[in-house]
């Protein structure tokens, strides 16, 4: 106890200052606020959560190109977000009977691994979603494989080296890379969250459709929830 009391206090015998807690910038968590893109047979966006929260839960079908997934979920930049050095996400995963995550939906996603999980994702505003604007949306390095579990993640965005680019060119590759991503932190248009696996970050998950037998197997399930969403 002695120990403890001295060391918070200063020479002078008085409690030493803390040290400033970081500006936070909060994303709006309102579902409405928060649109599901780019996914076969989802909600146009998540539902509503406990207090502060939203999620949806994933689809189940077939591992094939126009199945129902889960790809990207991005909200509109608000204003004091471009101030932030950090972008943060808190997420909690619930399953039941162990489900399959499936991400290979496409031909060309020929690699075995990482296995499905998410990102986070910055995007410049006007972004035609073209091989020739490489530099307009960016994915973080860090990922998170999706299995059951409560996470939390924190990107820098201070760091080109921690984004991908849509060619996987880290922000600080190259000077076009950093140029790009500089601009697009500048011209931030949304940010959010995107599913995939293998080859691809966004390229979508879904779960696995289990056999028909008898008596009924119960079809697994898995629910998403971001709990929080901000910048510091």
């Amino acid at each position: 106890m002695f120990l403890l009391a001295v060391s918070l206090l200063g020479r002078d015998g008085l409690s030493a200052p803390l040290p400033p807690l970081p500006t936070t910038y909060e994303v709006s968590m309102e579902p409405a606020a928060w649109l599901i893109l780019y996914s076969p047979g989802m909600p146009a966006n998540p539902s509503r959560g406990a207090i502060g929260s939203w999620y949806f839960d994933f689809p189940v079908g077939p591992e094939a190109a126009g199945a129902a997934s889960v790809h990207y979920i991005t909200t509109r930049r608000s204003g004091a977000i471009a101030n932030a050095t950090h972008l943060q996400a808190e997420f909690a995963i619930e399953e039941r009977d162990s489900p399959t995550y499936q991400f290979r939906l496409k031909a060309d996603n020929i690699c075995n691994g990482p296995p499905a999980n998410f990102s986070l994702f910055i995007q410049q505003q006007v972004d035609t979603l073209t091989a020739a604007e490489p530099y307009k949306r960016w994915w973080s390095v860090e990922m998170a494989q999706l299995k059951a579990g409560a996470g939390s993640m924190t990107v820098p965005l201070n760091e080109g080296g921690k984004w991908l680019s849509v060619f996987g060119e880290r922000g600080d590759a190259s000077s076009a890379a950093a140029a790009g991503f500089a601009t697009a932190k500048a011209n931030l248009g949304a940010l959010g969250l995107t599913f995939g696996g293998g080859c691809f970050r966004g390229h979508g998950v879904n779960l696995k459709t289990v056999a028909v037998t008898d008596p009924p197997t119960p079809q697994p399930t898995s629910r998403f929830t971001l709990k929080l969403f901000r910048g510091w």
